[in-house]
């Protein structure tokens, strides 16, 4: 018998970014939520925010999901996790754009394969049990 988790979930009024954040003009799912050790949905995201003379900035962001309520947003950055910061990335076809469309787990590693301002791809990498400088 399918689960509630196999079926379409709304939202409804949830916003992933609060206004304000990096996310505040555009949000959209990028690949497949990955259920976490835990338990937890972890979901990765796009967001832009739009500038005052109409420029973009793309970035990537995450939200985590209660496994038995998976409308209910547990955690979300505030940040973007992934942003504009080669040449590459912010010089191209549409500028100052991370646009992530697919991940992969081989290894012991993550690959986190984006779009570099609709021009080129990335891959951002992450080894499992590696921390973030001096951010944890």
């Amino acid at each position: 018998m399918p689960g509630h988790l196999d079926r379409p979930v709304h939202l409804g009024e949830a916003r992933p970014t609060p206004k304000g954040t990096f996310g505040e003009f555009l949000v959209e799912v990028g690949p497949q939520p990955i259920v976490t050790s835990n338990g937890l949905i972890l979901l990765l995201h796009n967001a832009a925010v739009r500038f005052e003379d109409g420029t973009v900035r793309y970035t990537c962001g995450r939200l985590l999901f209660h496994p038995d309520r998976p409308t209910e947003i547990m955690a979300q950055m505030n940040y973007p996790w992934l942003e504009p910061t080669s040449f590459e990335d912010q010089h191209g076809l549409v500028s100052n754009v991370t646009f992530i469309e697919g991940l992969v787990h081989f290894k012991g590693t993550w690959f986190a394969y984006y779009g570099q301002s609709d021009s080129t791809l990335g891959v951002a990498t992450y080894k499992v049990g590696e921390t973030y400088g001096g951010l944890l």
